[in-house]
Formats: structure tokens, sequence, C-alpha cells
């Protein structure tokens, strides 16, 4: 997390064919044209089918059973905000 280089990271697991993942992603793309604001997505479907292993952990770093899951992080990589919504 403290590599994604913004001041304010935001990070959406997401899957495919999901509506509400669908409008968190789009309001993740406003967010980019804020200052130091990045975006990184995180398409677990893809994830799941190229590589297990990395799913795996990914499942058992973070709690995943409902996508979207959306974290956010200071520029230190430290998380500020996890299980909160852009479409708030």
């Amino acid at each position: 997390l403290d590599r994604l280089g913004g001041n304010r990271n935001v990070v959406i697991f997401f899957t495919e064919g999901c509506a509400v993942c669908a409008a968190e992603k789009e309001a993740a793309e406003a967010l980019r044209s804020h200052k130091g604001t990045r975006v990184f997505m995180v398409n677990m479907d893809e994830i799941s089918s190229v590589d297990q292993n990395l799913a795996s952990s990914l499942f058992d770093a973070f709690d995943m059973s409902v996508l979207p899951f959306l974290i956010q992080s200071d520029a230190s990589g430290k998380i500020c905000r996890r299980y909160f919504s852009l479409l708030e």
C-alpha cells in the first residue's frame, strides 16, 4: 500500500457483473481527478482464474465475503478506512 504513491489511495476489490461494484468503480474514476488521490482496482475474478494462491492470500488478508470491498490508505500505506462506500 505504501507503494501506490498517492497522498490518498483507494483500493477497490470487485467482481464482474456486480452492479454495485460498477457504481463504485465509476465513483472512483471521479476521484482520479483529485490531486494526490490514486485509485487501484483489483478484479478478483481475474486474480482467481490466473493465480489461485494470490487470490487465497488476499481472501485471508482481507474479509472479502461481500464485494465490492474498499480500503483507503494514506501516503505511508497506513489503512485509514475500510468497509466504506464512495457512493455515500
